[in-house]
């Protein structure tokens, strides 16, 4: 696996409500000279569906081979080290972020109200949405991974697009076909097992992987999930959407070539980062320099002690609209 740098968030007064990242390091790698956060004391149920990590034992160490370099062109005449050196990532909720890499801004599963008693975004980001407020304004490209509750909401999107007249969508049918009035800016990318699909969209190209959301009983309809590879002004990012945990194995993923890809960053669900059986896969098939916990509320505390002790540079978001820059 890739040796990454030790990153977990903490607030720090800035507008809107932002806050800003800055590095404090885990319970397990050496010291640094700021303060370390409180960790949890107790240890989150995991989700029923997952394999029990009784089977792995936890790593001693972490690998010191370092991370592939990217060799793709950037698709701006600034170098990809240059935007570098200005790639943001905002946590919106749940599995919501916004993308910004240069001039460009991605904004992937972050338009929903959410589902009450479980997780609700909090209005006064809702407001900022669907307003098209900083620093929602200007958004590229709009993406949603699937149609649940969670990650997007049809209505707020449809608000948000009025009030950002150049922004576009990209989703699946299931989410497009509820989006209406809007023509060319609703794009629909179907993928399919083993078939990706891929698009240029206002400079920023979008791979569409079919990663199942969980097997379908007769008589169901499946709710199609796709994750998402995306190159950004130079940078790759990448983002599972809600993957089942019985079929995130690496015969399903062998025949996209992630590790080809050279991803900088990896959205990936938190009880997955947090699951030692897990850890191969996530660092064989994926082998991204940052990974980032997903999925999340913070009535329900996440396990963040494991999720350090198995990936140290690990990015935790500890409330919405926290900044995170990533580093060279």
């Amino acid at each position: 696996m890739i040796p990454l740098l030790i990153l977990v968030l903490t607030s720090s007064a800035c507008s809107l409500g932002e806050t800003k990242a800055t590095s404090v390091p885990p319970t397990l790698p050496p010291t640094p000279t700021t303060a370390p956060i409180e960790l949890p004391t107790a240890v989150p149920d995991e989700p029923t569906e997952l394999p029990p990590p009784t089977d792995m034992p936890a790593p001693t160490e972490m690998p010191t081979e370092a991370p592939p370099v990217p060799t793709e062109e950037p698709t701006s005449e600034m170098t990809a080290e240059a935007f570098f050196d200005d790639t943001q990532v905002t946590y919106v909720g749940n599995s919501g972020f916004l993308i910004t890499v240069g001039d460009k801004k991605v904004l992937i599963d972050g338009i929903f109200y959410g589902f009450s008693g479980t997780y609700t975004l909090p209005l006064n980001v809702q407001d900022l949405l669907v307003q098209a407020s900083p620093p929602f304004d200007d958004i590229d490209l709009i993406l949603a991974t699937h149609s649940h509750g969670d990650h997007i909401s049809a209505g707020m999107v449809q608000t948000h697009m009025q009030n950002d007249p150049n922004t576009v969508l990209v989703s699946t049918s299931q989410v497009t076909n509820q989006i209406k009035d809007f023509g060319d800016r609703v794009i629909t990318l179907d993928a399919s097992a083993g078939n990706p699909v891929q698009k240029d969209i206002n400079g920023i190209q979008v791979e569409a992987i079919y990663l199942s959301h969980g097997k379908v009983t007769t008589g169901e309809t499946e709710i199609m999930n796709q994750g998402y590879v995306i190159k950004i002004n130079g940078v790759t990012v990448f983002h599972t959407g809600d993957i089942d945990a019985s079929l995130l194995t690496p015969g399903n993923l062998k025949g996209y070539d992630l590790p080809g890809k050279n991803i900088d960053i990896a959205f990936i669900q938190h009880f997955f980062l947090s699951n030692a059986a897990f850890q191969p896969l996530i660092s064989g098939s994926f082998k991204s320099k940052y990974v980032v916990a997903s999925h999340y509320k913070f009535t329900d505390p996440i396990n963040t002690e494991m999720i350090v002790r198995y990936y140290p540079d690990a990015v935790i978001f500890t409330e919405e609209m926290q900044n995170w820059e990533m580093q060279k």
